[in-house]
C-alpha cells in the first residue's frame, strides 16, 4: 500500500506543525510554492529571491572631481549567496581638464585586489573617454564583499561621471 497523503478539508486550509511545535527537519523531492517562502518576519517570491540573491547594481551619474590621488567614486557591496564563477561589470566616463595630462580609472575587490587599472590622456580638455571592462572572478558563499570605481588625477584635475558597476553569478564553481 502507497503512503497517503496529508490533504487539508479545505483548499487554502490549515498548517503542518505551528509556530510553538516545529518539525526539526524536513526531505522533500520537490516543493511547489504558490506565493511566498517566509520566515515569519521577511516573505520573498520565489523568483525575487531567484532574482535578487545573484544580481546586483550600482550607479553614479553626477560629476565628480580630484587633483590628487585615488578616490572612490562609487561602491557596490554584495554577499555572495553561492560559491562558484561571477562577472564584474563595470563603465564610466574620466576627463581632465587639461588634453595633455592623464588620469586614470580603476576597479578594485574589497580595496585590494585591483581588477582593472587604466590610463587616459584627452584629446581635448574637458573631453570624456568611455572606460568599461569586465572580469570573471570566483566568490565564496555567505562573505561580503565590496567592489569600486576610483579615480586620480596624474596632473590638474580629473573629472568622471556616469559610473556604473554590477556583478551576477554566471556558473557554479
Amino acid at each position: 500500500m502507497s503512503t497517503r497523503n496529508i490533504v487539508p478539508r479545505a483548499h487554502e486550509e490549515g498548517n503542518i506543525g505551528t509556530s510553538v511545535k516545529n518539525w526539526i527537519k524536513g526531505w522533500f523531492k520537490d516543493i511547489f510554492i504558490s506565493r511566498y517562502l517566509t520566515d515569519g518576519i521577511v516573505s520573498l517570491s520565489i523568483a525575487q529571491i531567484a532574482q535578487g540573491a545573484s544580481y546586483k547594481y550600482a550607479e553614479s551619474d553626477g560629476e565628480s572631481t580630484t587633483s590628487g590621488d585615488w578616490i572612490e567614486k562609487i561602491r557596490l557591496s554584495y554577499t555572495a549567496p553561492y560559491t562558484g564563477k561571477y562577472l564584474v561589470q563595470w563603465a564610466c566616463e574620466v576627463g581632465n581638464t587639461n588634453a595633455a595630462k592623464q588620469s586614470g580609472v580603476r576597479v578594485q575587490q574589497n580595496d585590494t585586489t585591483i581588477l582593472n587599472e587604466s590610463e587616459s590622456t584627452p584629446g581635448t580638455a574637458g573631453e570624456y573617454e568611455g572606460h568599461a571592462g569586465m572580469k570573471q572572478i570566483t566568490l565564496t558563499a555567505a562573505q561580503a564583499y565590496t567592489f569600486d570605481i576610483d579615480y586620480k588625477a596624474y596632473a590638474n584635475t580629473c573629472k568622471i561621471r556616469r559610473a556604473r558597476i554590477m556583478i551576477r553569478k554566471v556558473a557554479d564553481d
